[in-house]
């Protein structure tokens, strides 16, 4: 993909993900995504906060972080709220940028964003 090009995919990505609740694992990927002006909520908050509208699942690319997607997305299914999951924003950021976790996200998005 060309700089540019990618350039603007991840910045309608980001885009996306600040209009959206996004949940990610932990406390660390809420830190990460912060300091790219998003909010996130993590996996255990979700009890504690009232989830509408659009929500984005922004889980690693590994393993366990596939597992809980799944977990989390079937729960937000059950919720029934007319909530609008997707899982798809952040896997195309992950693949676009090359990154597994979320905690790697900074430093790709800037270079893909800035350079």
């Amino acid at each position: 993909m060309e700089r540019e090009q990618r350039a603007k995919a991840v910045s309608r990505i980001l885009a996306e993900l600040a209009c959206s609740t996004v949940i990610v694992e932990g406390k660390h990927d809420v830190d990460a995504l912060a300091s790219l002006g998003i909010a996130a909520i993590t996996e255990g908050s979700i009890a504690r906060k009232s989830i509408e509208g659009r929500v984005c699942l922004l889980m690693d690319n590994d393993r366990r972080g596939i597992q809980r997607k799944e977990r989390l997305y079937n729960r937000l299914l059950e919720m029934d709220k007319g909530i609008q999951i997707d899982v798809a924003s952040g896997e195309r950021l992950q693949k676009m940028l090359n990154i597994t976790s979320i905690e790697q996200l900074c430093k790709p998005v800037r270079e893909a964003m800035y350079r």
